[in-house]
């Protein structure tokens, strides 16, 4: 299983395709292709469907990783891990701020967390 991120960037380099060209043909944004190619957000599920379909894949395992899935992978409570992150004691992630500055954001290497966790 790879991370939802991952595997799009992958599908989509096989298929020889832009994000442009998926947002397009999606229909969404290409800001949104984006988001899901960096991990910030993930296709709802109607979304998914298309893609799965312009694409000849099937991503649908993939958007199922969890946090709690990388942190197992790890070898660590997902409590564990976002106190990592927070420290910058690893290196599959970083911490950012809110707008308002009143929420923590975690945010994934999508690439990195593949490779070390192989999902």
């Amino acid at each position: 299983m790879m991370y939802f991120a991952a595997a799009l960037t992958a599908a989509l380099k096989e298929a020889k395709m832009s994000k442009s060209e998926l947002a397009r043909r999606v229909p969404c944004s290409p800001a949104s292709i984006g988001d899901w190619c960096s991990g910030r957000h993930q296709p709802r599920p109607h979304q998914l469907d298309r893609i799965n379909v312009i694409l000849g894949a099937d991503l649908t395992l993939a958007r199922t990783v969890t946090v709690k899935d990388v942190a197992r992978a790890l070898g660590m409570c997902k409590e564990t891990l976002y106190r990592a992150m927070r420290e910058g004691t690893t290196d599959v992630g970083f911490v950012t701020r809110s707008k308002g500055g009143k929420r923590l954001c975690y945010r994934f290497y999508p690439r990195i967390v593949a490779e070390k966790c192989g999902i």
